[in-house]
């Protein structure tokens, strides 16, 4: 019989990317070539884990261990966890919080991630799967993978083995808090257009490409205006691709390449903030998103605003409890959904052609990402 795990597996981690530099036998003097690794990385499960069900709300972390790709010279290594339902990871979701850390004697890393980030991802998997319905506290298998990339590389990712997990994963009734980004994308004005995606209570992402000067600070929604408690960075225009948060007397974070597709994730449980490179720098565009089903109309949309790319926001008033969808271009050819009851959990990850979203009356403020296909609507006071 499998054991239910609930006690503390590893401490708890940082949010922080620590680099790896993949070994070579000569220093070189010519530019390398980056070449994409041949086969797949080799991921090994956590001690224990063939007979173990991991109870994920009441388990802190877990620590994996994988090979290092070899892309023919020396590089700065990425690696970050990938969760699926499914051994193909048709649908998958990718950890924000995550950590990677190495030993003396052993040049491959130790990745460890949180429990109650996986909780939530898998519970949005399954609720998309499942027409929005919430997992049963009954052990379910879920699939986890590494995903490695050259840190600032769009061409060469590498992936792990599929490992199998016994979880159990619960829904959490959660409201996270708002976080509003000022900055470059805005003019440094305090408004509330662009607000940080939750992927948990805690974790928060943008993702966008980062124009102009490419910086940002930003507000809990409490504090909108008040610069003394902008969360930001200790070293003004600091351009790492890793750092601590700090809330009074921040400077403006940068990201590491203008001009450049990026996702911030802000930790702010941990206080801490990741740069991470979009592999797809030439997304597909829209000539416009809207919102689909408003009042039972699926032939008008209401049209959403661009605030900065692939990020759409708009105001409005639904009338009456509806069923809703985002959709591309005013047309049925890309549409998307997740098949929640926003009542539930007003955030998540939609699917391309996944079911509508159940919405009561009310006036929201509705953000939509269409490269992450993250959404939040927020209900306007």
């Amino acid at each position: 019989m499998k054991n239910i795990f609930k006690s503390l597996l590893v401490p708890a981690f940082a949010l922080a990317v620590v680099p790896f530099f993949a070994s070579c036998s000569e220093d070189r003097d010519d530019n390398p070539t980056l070449r994409q690794p041949a086969g797949n990385l080799t991921l090994t499960a956590p001690a224990g884990s063939e007979t173990t069900t991991y109870d994920l709300l009441n388990t802190e972390s877990l620590a994996v261990t994988s090979t290092a790709p070899d892309y023919g010279f020396s590089a700065q290594i990425l690696y970050q966890i990938q969760v699926s339902l499914t051994e193909d990871f048709a649908t998958s979701r990718t950890l924000g919080n995550v950590n990677q850390t190495y030993s003396s004697t052993n040049a491959t890393p130790e990745v460890s991630f949180e429990c109650r980030e996986l909780n939530d991802s898998i519970v949005s998997l399954y609720q998309a799967a499942n027409g929005g319905a919430n997992p049963t506290q009954d052990p379910m298998t879920a699939y986890i993978r590494v995903q490695a990339s050259v840190n600032g590389s769009n061409t060469a990712y590498a992936y792990s083995n599929p490992v199998a997990l016994s979880v159990i994963a619960q829904y959490v009734e959660t409201t996270p808090d708002l976080y509003y980004i000022v900055g470059a994308m805005n003019s440094w004005g305090a408004n509330t257009n662009h607000l940080l995606y939750p992927t948990s209570t805690t974790v928060y992402s943008y993702t966008t490409q980062w124009t102009g000067d490419g910086n940002l600070k930003f507000w809990l929604d409490s504090e909108i205006g008040n610069w003394d408690v902008a969360y930001g960075c200790a070293t003004d225009g600091d351009n790492s691709a890793s750092g601590a948060l700090v809330n009074s007397g921040s400077g403006a974070i940068v990201v590491p390449t203008k001009g450049e597709y990026y996702t911030f994730t802000a930790d702010i449980e941990n206080m801490t903030y990741t740069w991470t490179r979009l592999e797809n720098q030439k997304p597909a565009t829209y000539s416009t998103v809207g919102l689909i089903g408003v009042g039972n109309d699926w032939d008008n949309d209401i049209v959403m605003t661009e605030v900065a790319p692939h990020n759409w926001y708009v105001n409005t008033t639904i009338t009456a409890d509806c069923e809703v969808k985002f959709r591309a271009d005013n047309a049925w050819t890309i549409s998307w959904g997740s098949g929640m009851d926003l009542a539930d959990q007003n955030y998540g990850t939609a699917d391309i052609n996944g079911g509508n979203m159940k919405i009561a009356a009310g006036t929201y403020d509705i953000y939509f990402n269409d490269i992450t296909t993250e959404y939040v609507f927020v209900a306007a006071e």
